[in-house]
């Protein structure tokens, strides 16, 4: 995948905004998928930059599904060969373990119950 600095800029931006003075945003739900064939699990997390980088590994990138939903991923992850995740229709295959956030206000958020069942129906694959 190319390094649009754009996204990496705008990532930084959400992240730093969507940090409390607590360290982080308590009880953000969302969902994270490893590579293929593997069902999406639904998470609780603080939403701390380290949360992220732990479920998805050190340079994210962020790829936007819809206006209030966004995928978050290694950004080297084809290049260190990790499998196929799934493929968006605008973006192309995305590789190795993904986390599906909302944005809300130019910040993470939380996922509603209707945003989980998009992205389950989007992914064709069930929520555990």
């Amino acid at each position: 995948m190319k390094i649009n600095l754009y996204w990496i800029y705008y990532l930084f931006a959400v992240l730093l905004k969507s940090l409390n003075k607590y360290g982080g945003v308590l009880g953000m739900r969302v969902l994270v998928r490893v590579p293929m064939n593997q069902p999406l699990q639904l998470k609780d997390i603080e939403g701390t930059f380290e949360d992220f980088q732990e479920l998805v590994g050190d340079l994210l990138e962020i790829v936007p599904l819809t206006d209030d939903i966004v995928c978050l991923c290694n950004d080297e992850a084809e290049m260190l060969g990790l499998k196929k995740n799934f493929y968006d229709d605008r973006h192309g295959w995305v590789f190795g373990s993904c986390v599906f956030t909302a944005t809300k206000n130019r910040e993470f958020a939380s996922l509603s119950d209707k945003q989980i069942g998009y992205i389950s129906e989007y992914i064709g694959f069930p929520v555990v």
